[in-house]
């Protein structure tokens, strides 16, 4: 996989009080290649339209696509290199809405984009909130490819 930072670098954020609901980033791009796409397969997903051409001809897909999973994977590969959240991910509590809406295939490029959704300070804990970010993903052609809201846990800035 090959992952390419946003245009604009992104300074790591220092708790959720700087996260706003609507507020929008850019995280760059990551691209999978045939070799990326088999080995992900081979080792976690292994059906055929993800380990062999001949087979993938013959899916509903039309040639070898890349497992759902691995897309998911590497978009959150993207963002935590990225870094945004490196001073205050504290954890994932889940994920929901996750729409595989066009399939990857072999040297795609995915474009993430970052919307917060909310940011919910915690009643028993006030050193953290929960953050949902929808994560919005597009392929090389600015198709939507894959689109989810990750749950994070997000530390309080340190002052």
């Amino acid at each position: 996989m090959i992952f390419t930072p946003p245009p604009e670098p992104i300074a790591p954020i220092a708790g959720f009080e700087d996260l706003v609901a609507g507020r929008r980033y850019r995280l760059g791009s990551v691209s999978l290649d045939r070799a990326d796409i088999i080995g992900f397969a081979q080792d976690y997903d292994p059906q055929p339209f993800h380990l062999d051409d001949a087979a993938a001809a013959k899916s509903i897909f039309g040639q070898l696509v890349a497992s759902g999973m691995q897309t998911i994977s590497a978009i959150f590969s993207l963002s935590v290199r990225v870094g945004v959240l490196s001073r205050c991910n504290l954890a994932g509590s889940g994920m929901s809405e996750v729409k595989w809406l066009r399939s990857v295939r072999p040297d795609d490029v995915l474009s993430l984009d970052w919307t917060i959704v909310s940011v919910t300070p915690s009643a028993r804990r006030p050193d953290r909130a929960a953050v949902d970010i929808r994560y919005d993903v597009t392929n090389q052609d600015g198709q939507p490819t894959l689109s989810l809201v990750l749950h994070h846990i997000v530390a309080r800035g340190r002052a």
